[in-house]
């Protein structure tokens, strides 16, 4: 009998937390959504983007919600309209780490001399980048595995020579990585 009033005790109790805490699967949290099909290399507006809420269940880690966040920055690959965007869609740190596996990854853009070597690289690839010398022949190797994050699409811009590549190196080779990019050719070779 005592056994009877426990179990009954017991079950109102859990009945009463449940009703306190609600259902789970109605719980909804705030992402920020792309709504329309983007293309890498865009820079995001509050145009190209909406805040929605979506069952909690669903919420992928690393979800953006907060609009300002991600306003200005750049894509890292193509997006879909409706897809929920998360902090390795766009180019920085978050991404940079999350390819390479380091927690010193440090994103460094850099533009190759060479434009049609840009056309080979992919997302994931990883590289040594060189430095091409005044000197016939004359090569330096600037930074060892770096990987590549984004080959955003060429533009136009004049003033402007060379393709645009984002690299994960790592932090303590990105000043010089940076540098190079500014002052010298640069190319990669495939590891």
């Amino acid at each position: 009998m005592h056994a009877r009033r426990a179990l009954a005790a017991a079950l109102v109790v859990l009945a009463a937390v449940l009703a306190v805490r609600g259902d789970p699967s109605t719980r909804t949290s705030p992402v920020v959504v792309a709504v329309r099909d983007l293309a890498p290399g865009a820079v995001l507006t509050v145009d190209d983007l909406a805040l929605t809420s979506v069952s909690s269940r669903s919420v992928p880690g690393g979800a953006v919600a907060d609009l300002a966040s991600v306003t200005g920055r750049t894509l890292a690959g193509a997006v879909r309209g409706g897809e929920q965007l998360t902090d390795v869609r766009v180019l920085g740190s978050d991404l940079a780490r999350a390819v390479t596996g380091r927690p010193d990854t440090i994103s460094v853009p850099i533009r190759l001399g060479d434009p049609d070597v840009g056309d080979l690289l992919r997302p994931g690839d990883d590289v040594d980048v060189l430095a091409l010398g005044e000197d016939v022949g004359s090569v330096r190797v600037v930074v060892r595995g770096a990987v590549v994050l984004a080959v955003p699409p060429e533009t136009t811009r004049t003033g402007t020579t060379g393709r645009l590549v984002v690299l994960g190196v790592p932090g303590a080779d990105a000043p010089d990585v940076a540098a190079a990019s500014l002052e010298q050719t640069l190319t990669v070779t495939f590891r």
